[in-house]
């Protein structure tokens, strides 16, 4: 199963600056670890030292927030479109 994982700039680093790949996962958990042994360092850039997700990183399944589809154990179908973006603080 192939699903589109969109990546804000930040996110970009251990990608060599792509912002759109394609990749497998069964749910959310399973493709972050792929894309970690694809990409080595991905984990660290979105999770903190206990497995949740930084403060300002925000993860969309097709345009909605994953917590209300099951959170990081949430399922993925193919042809899903997974956002990962940075909120940035200002003020």
């Amino acid at each position: 199963m192939s699903v589109t994982v969109k990546l804000g700039t930040p996110f970009r680093e251990v990608t060599g600056g792509v912002g759109e790949l394609k990749a497998d996962g069964t749910n959310l958990i399973d493709l972050f670890n792929r894309l970690e042994q694809r990409y080595p360092g991905f984990r660290k850039n979105i999770f903190d030292g206990d497995d949740n997700f930084k403060q300002h990183a925000h993860l969309f399944v097709n345009g909605e927030d994953y917590r209300v589809l099951g959170g990081i154990t949430a399922p993925l179908k193919d042809g899903d479109v997974v956002s990962l973006l940075f909120a940035l603080d200002g003020g």
